[in-house]
């Protein structure tokens, strides 16, 4: 039927930008995408925007993909280094996740509340080793989705 075709389009499409992120380390552009799913710039621009739809992507203004849960496109404050490779988190919680999504040990270097304040934890063996750390969020979650870019 056409929703299963639509979904595992989706499905194809967020695991191409998810595989050239991960072996480049950075988020991949709608033409990088495109060739990767040897599709036009338009057809990958129309699975990024229903991706968008779906809340399985955050596209900026421009069109650029500005987040892929758990992965930043920009660079932020929460910096991880897994596989050899260093990633950007859009928060404290997904800078944890980053290590999750990757089955990877990792090192996370943060800035929490003031730019002067880095923090470093550790991740081994599926586990944080957050020192005497604590990440408060300050909005609930039923709140993040209102704007993301601040949450």
């Amino acid at each position: 039927d056409n929703m299963t075709l639509l979904n595992d389009k989706l499905a194809e499409g967020r695991s191409a930008i998810i595989k050239l992120l991960v072996n480049s380390g950075e988020m991949p552009s709608v033409p990088e995408l495109a060739k990767e799913l040897l599709v036009s710039d338009l057809a990958a621009f129309e699975l990024v925007s229903q991706l968008h739809v779906e809340h399985a992507l955050l596209l900026d203004k421009d069109g650029t993909i500005l987040m892929l849960w758990p992965f930043s496109g920009i660079p932020t404050a929460f910096r991880v280094i897994a596989n050899n490779r260093s990633y950007w988190a859009n928060c404290a919680w997904d800078a944890v996740g980053i290590p999750a999504a990757l089955h990877s040990d990792a090192v996370i270097q943060a800035s929490f509340a003031y730019p002067e304040e880095k923090v470093t934890l550790h991740v081994e063996a599926d586990t944080v080793n957050p020192g005497n750390h604590l990440v408060h969020f300050p909005l609930p979650v039923s709140k993040w989705y209102d704007d993301l870019v601040y949450t």
